[in-house]
């Protein structure tokens, strides 16, 4: 028996790091994201050698133990989740091997390891046969990655990837999420989707350092920080606006102000390199850009005109397999048997 999971990643629009504790708590979390159609894969295969293997194709992983609770030592995210799932199938531990791919290059700012996370939690419940909602497979998810495994960053990943499609996702006071599907004319998701490019600058990051320089300025009271999230998060209604009203100008306008705004929650945010990127498309005739999730590298979401496209693409001389279509995807995280 094979069981497979397919997760959808997200491009964050509005509210970014609003999501992150330290912030949330405090003053509660707003993010507007939206998935789109770039996947991270998980196959589950039925073993008889009483082990459990995990591999990743992407960064080349390999771990085999024998059966049972296992160490977090190596690949904690596979692990945590056995571990879990295990645990809520009533002590099962059975001889399987995991295996992952994702569609984008690691470091890619899209939420790659949060999405990863819920692959694994939707496709191991369809093998205990547990049924799960989107808003529970998030929760889990949530609890192997930040609580579990001890990886730094917020709540929004986890439950895009879940729910997909649009969603504006608050973040209560007391940890709880609500989750809240937006309805968007079809014909402006369209329009959307001939206005953003997505391109990767060649630089994969690592977002904890970056999350943690932005907690640790908020718990340390940097009031630079702690207003550019408010300005952050003062956004999110402002582009569910710009959506609703399918107002694509009003849009990348905003896209514009929450770069402004996020870097100023830490100098790691951009680079001399990032901000060239930028200003090069915007003194070539793009109405915005920003760099997705936690900044430092990965990709960055270009607004442009369709008369200005080309003309961009051109000057940048960038390469074609940097360059990425933002195709939207309405649905959250799918899992099926073979």
């Amino acid at each position: 028996m094979e069981i497979w999971a397919k997760a959808p990643m997200r491009i964050g629009l509005a509210g970014g790091a609003t999501d992150l504790p330290s912030y949330s708590d405090t003053y509660g979390g707003s993010i507007l994201n939206a998935t789109i159609s770039k996947y991270v894969h998980v196959r589950i295969l039925s073993k008889q050698d009483n082990l459990v293997s995990f591999k990743s194709y992407d960064t080349d992983e390999f771990v085999e133990y024998k059966t049972g609770e296992l160490p977090l030592d190596k690949m904690p995210l596979f692990c945590a989740s056995y571990n879990l799932m295990c645990k809520k199938a009533g002590n099962i531990f059975p001889s399987i091997q995991i295996e992952s791919f994702s569609d984008t290059p690691v470091g890619s700012g899209l939420g790659t390891s949060s999405t990863l996370c819920v692959a694994l939690i939707a496709s191991l419940a369809n093998l205990f046969d547990i049924e799960l909602p989107p808003i529970e497979i998030a929760n889990v998810a949530y609890i192997v990655e930040r609580d579990i495994c001890g990886f730094s960053g917020g709540k929004q990943d986890q439950y895009a990837s879940a729910f997909g499609g649009f969603n504006e996702i608050t973040i209560n006071k007391d940890g709880t999420v609500n989750v809240e599907k937006l309805h968007i004319s079809p014909n402006f998701i369209s329009e959307l989707e001939t206005h953003i490019l997505l391109y990767f600058s060649g630089k994969s990051r690592f977002s904890s350092k970056i999350i943690d320089d932005q907690e640790n300025k908020i718990k340390n009271f940097k009031l630079q920080t702690s207003d550019a999230l408010h300005e952050i998060k003062k956004e999110v209604k402002l582009l569910r606006k710009s959506i609703e009203n399918s107002d694509i100008k009003s849009f990348s306008k905003s896209i514009a102000r929450s770069w402004e705004s996020k870097k100023q929650t830490s100098p790691m945010v951009s680079n001399v390199d990032l901000n060239s990127i930028i200003e090069n498309v915007i003194n070539l005739g793009a109405w915005s850009a920003k760099v997705s999730g936690a900044g430092g590298g990965g990709f960055i979401m270009l607004v442009l005109p369709l008369n200005k496209r080309n003309l961009i693409l051109k000057c940048l001389n960038i390469d074609e397999h940097s360059l990425q279509s933002c195709v939207f995807e309405s649905s959250g995280v799918l899992c099926w048997r073979r």
